[in-house]
């Protein structure tokens, strides 16, 4: 083989890890969260005409599509009725059972196979 020819192996190389999670930013937010607050900013102004309403429904645009790390992932009003829906629900939550199976004060805590999770004396 020459120095000119090519072959598609010289050219085929692999994608980088997460690519599909790649995103444009713009001053720290990303694109689509970017758009969506200044577009809810432009209507509201043209609308109203009122720079002060725009600004507070850009930012509330903004905190419907932004999603916070801190808050688990999710943008803040899903956090809030995550929360509202966890104080006010009356879900039962199942627990395993800890006991013993002897009396010289060994505990072991199993998980739901069987297989022991940790033991306490």
């Amino acid at each position: 083989m020459t120095e000119q020819e090519t072959t598609m192996a010289d050219i085929t190389y692999d994608w980088p890890p997460h690519v599909g999670q790649y995103d444009a930013k713009i001053f720290g937010f990303a694109l689509m969260e970017a758009i969506a607050a200044v577009m809810a900013f432009l209507v509201i102004m043209a609308t109203t005409g009122s720079i002060i309403l725009g600004v507070i429904v850009g930012v509330l645009a903004l905190l419907f599509v932004r999603k916070i790390e801190r808050l688990g992932g999710v943008s803040v009003p899903v956090y809030i009725y995550h929360r509202l829906h966890a104080a006010y629900s009356k879900e039962m939550m199942e627990l395993p059972l800890i006991t013993t199976h002897s009396h010289d004060g060994v505990v072991e805590i199993e998980d739901w196979e069987g297989g022991t999770v940790a033991v306490i004396e």
